[in-house]
C-alpha cells in the first residue's frame, strides 16, 4: 500500500503522463489482488485527475483504461466512473456511466435512452443538474450494459441529486416520479 500511497500523492500533486501509467498499473494489480479498497482509491484518483485536466489525452486514457479493468463489477463501476448525460445527433440523450471520449465517439456502460421528458426540465444541462423533477413525464428504454456512440454533441456531468432521481425512473414506462 505504500507505493499506492506514493503514486496517489504524486497524482493529486500534478498529473503527468508518465504518473497516469503508473497509476494504471498499480490498478491492474490490485484487480488481479482483488484489492477492492486499493482499486477505490486509485479509480477515483484516476477519475479526479481527468476531471481537474479534462482536455490532456492522457486524461481520456486513464478513464478508459479504468472503465476496462472494472466494467465487470456493477459496484466499482457506480463507485468510480463519472454518470453523465450525452446529447447525440440522430439518438436523442443517453444516460450512463463515462467509460471512454474520443472526439465525438463516446462510450458508455449501464446505461439507458432517455426518450422523452416533458414539463420537468428546460434543457440537457437542467436535466443534468436537477434530473427526473416532481411533475414532469419521462420515458426510458431498457437499461444496456455498453453503448458507443459515435455522434455525441454535448457531454453533461451529472449531479449527485440527477443520478439518483434518473436512476430511480423504471424502463420503457411512464413515470412520475
Amino acid at each position: 500500500m505504500d507505493r499506492t500511497a506514493e503514486i496517489l500523492g504524486n497524482l493529486a500533486d500534478f498529473p503527468t503522463q508518465d504518473r497516469v501509467v503508473a497509476a494504471i498499473g498499480q490498478l491492474g494489480f490490485a484487480c488481479r489482488r482483488g484489492d477492492r479498497e486499493a482499486i477505490l482509491l486509485i479509480g477515483r484518483a484516476l477519475i479526479a485527475a481527468y476531471e481537474r485536466f479534462p482536455l490532456r489525452d492522457f486524461g481520456l486514457d486513464a478513464i478508459c483504461r479504468t472503465a476496462d479493468l472494472i466494467r465487470g463489477d456493477e459496484e466499482l463501476v457506480r463507485e468510480i466512473l463519472p454518470y453523465v448525460l450525452v446529447r447525440t445527433r440522430g439518438e436523442g440523450l443517453q444516460i450512463g456511466w463515462l467509460a471512454d471520449r474520443q472526439d465525438e465517439c463516446v462510450r458508455l456502460l449501464q446505461c439507458r435512452r432517455l426518450r422523452s421528458w416533458r414539463r420537468s426540465v428546460l434543457d440537457c444541462s437542467d436535466l443534468a443538474r436537477d434530473g427526473a423533477s416532481r411533475g414532469g413525464e419521462h420515458i426510458f428504454s431498457a437499461r444496456s450494459p455498453w453503448l458507443v456512440i459515435t455522434e455525441s454533441c454535448s457531454v453533461f456531468p451529472t449531479t449527485e441529486l440527477a443520478r439518483q432521481t434518473l436512476e430511480a425512473v423504471p424502463s420503457s414506462e411512464r413515470s412520475e416520479p
